[in-house]
């Protein structure tokens, strides 16, 4: 298993991890003793998610990012393309050519969630990941995002099943990215809208990309900054997008199998 980076990941950790501490509340309720992916990949931490079931489905443990995908991080990708422009442009997300509200060379928006991806490139950043470091890393399936999302199955004090990440309280600013925002935040924005696990930002800001499709359709998840609060809701969580979405409104995280 490979345990280096090339130089220009090893740069990159120093920017990304800049905003990325985890807090001690965080740290104190992650508390299954799980093994935890290494952090230095590309300043990503990660979340530990118990087994357990989703709708009578099984699901297995696994780690999730605790954040959306950033633009630094993103940038890495793209950079490793080299001198090969072609490949380059491939990977490049959306601009503001396609969107005023894509965070791709924005200033000030380097700890912002990455958006204007289609599905192809947040697959291929994933592949690549994967390849740099020697760990499966993929988009999560849409049971996975939806487990992750309810606190890995969690209930409240009477019993009801999470229908937030954080429990059964309505949204508010303190907790989510959503209507009436006028864009992203960063993605350590909203603490109070922690699952559980510690996984950030699954109610808005971006909705977010999964592995799971339906003909040439891709599930994404989540709601985004320009969604009312009714789209943050129970299966209302849920939407479809074109593979080839450059949408201001998208971007993703990651899953790996738990070690």
């Amino acid at each position: 298993m490979r345990r280096t980076l090339k130089a220009s990941l090893i740069i990159l950790m120093g920017l990304s991890s800049l905003g990325f501490a985890q807090s001690p509340d965080l740290v104190a309720r992650n508390a299954e003793k799980y093994a935890q992916l290494p952090d230095y990949l590309l300043g990503i931490k990660w979340a530990s998610i118990p087994k357990g079931t989703l709708n009578s489905t099984p699901i297995e443990a696994f780690h999730m990012s605790q954040t959306e995908v950033t633009v630094v991080q993103y940038k890495a990708y793209v950079d490793s393309a080299g001198d090969d422009v072609d490949e380059k442009d491939r990977r490049k997300p959306g601009d503001s050519s396609h969107s005023p509200y894509c965070n791709w060379g924005r200033k000030g928006h380097e700890d912002h969630p990455i958006n204007c991806v289609s599905w192809d490139q947040a697959q291929g950043f994933a592949d690549w990941l994967s390849k740099e470091t020697g760990y499966t890393i993929t988009l999560p399936s849409e049971d996975q995002w939806e487990y992750a999302a309810r606190s890995a199955g969690a209930k409240d004090d009477r019993g009801s099943l999470f229908k937030y990440p954080w429990g059964n309280q309505p949204p508010d600013s303190s907790r989510a990215v959503y209507y009436p925002s006028d864009g992203t935040e960063t993605v350590y924005s909203k603490p109070k809208g922690q699952s559980l696990q510690g996984v950030w930002g699954l109610a808005g800001n971006v909705w977010e990309w999964t592995s799971t499709s339906a003909g040439p359709f891709w599930f994404i998840w989540g709601g985004s900054w320009k969604n009312d609060a009714e789209r943050l809701t129970d299966r209302s969580f849920g939407g479809w997008g074109s593979r080839d979405n450059y949408d201001g409104l998208v971007g993703f995280r990651l899953v790996s199998p738990l070690r």
